[in-house]
């Protein structure tokens, strides 16, 4: 396959998993508004690709975490045994969130608090944990993690690498900010948006969290 051909069949799949992410806004109908939807949508985006590149190595992290979590500083096991800058210690994956609806909001926030900080510092400029109660008081939040974790909802890096997530994510934030009768860039820059998903959603080497974007949906 010679380079036109390679982007031209990354395009598709890019556009492809954006429409598919941006569709799934359809659940938060009657509860969100739909300029609202960016504020669900955006940070589970992000949150589901850092599942998907860490679930290969979570046995392992896990494993490793049970030898370390007393020690003073356990980053650097964590992040060896993770192969990434970034490492989950919950027990909990999409997968077996969505194997409990009973508990699916505690269990969520017990994932979501199970990140390294880095990844909790990335999440906060989304505000995203106001949103949590809500969603899961409206019987949504289950149904939104049970949509992610689909088949067709996989995002990791050996089928999306980072500057396609970057491209993921700028067109769904333009169909966000068409929602707000806005210009794409209102929220998010296009340079924003790239370094955003470059460097902070795993680089094929390492991660690296970058906060200096401080735009986001409000």
């Amino acid at each position: 396959m010679n380079e036109a051909s390679k982007y031209r069949q990354t395009g598709v799949n890019i556009q492809k998993k954006a429409n598919m992410i941006w569709n799934i806004a359809d659940i938060l109908r009657g509860l969100y508004k739909p300029h609202e939807y960016g504020k669900i949508i955006l940070p589970m985006t992000i949150i589901k690709r850092f599942n998907d590149v860490l679930y290969p190595t979570k046995k392992k992290v896990l494993e490793t975490y049970e030898k370390v979590k007393d020690f003073e500083v356990k980053d650097r096991f964590l992040r060896e045994a993770s192969g990434y800058d970034i490492y989950n210690v919950s027990p909990y994956t999409f997968t077996n969130l969505v194997a409990d609806s009973e508990h699916i909001e505690d269990n969520f926030i017990e994932f979501l608090n199970g990140f390294s900080k880095n990844v909790r510092d990335v999440l906060e400029n989304f505000d995203f944990d106001r949103e949590i109660s809500k969603l899961a008081n409206n019987n949504m939040l289950f149904l939104i993690i049970q949509e992610f974790n689909k088949k067709e909802s996989y995002m990791g890096p050996d089928q999306f690498s980072s500057v396609d997530m970057g491209y993921i994510f700028e067109e769904l934030v333009r169909k966000f900010s068409e929602s707000y009768d806005e210009e794409a860039g209102e929220h998010f820059t296009s340079r924003d948006i790239i370094y955003l998903m470059t460097d902070l959603l795993i680089s094929e080497d390492s991660v690296y969290v970058n906060l200096k974007v401080g735009h986001h949906f409000s």
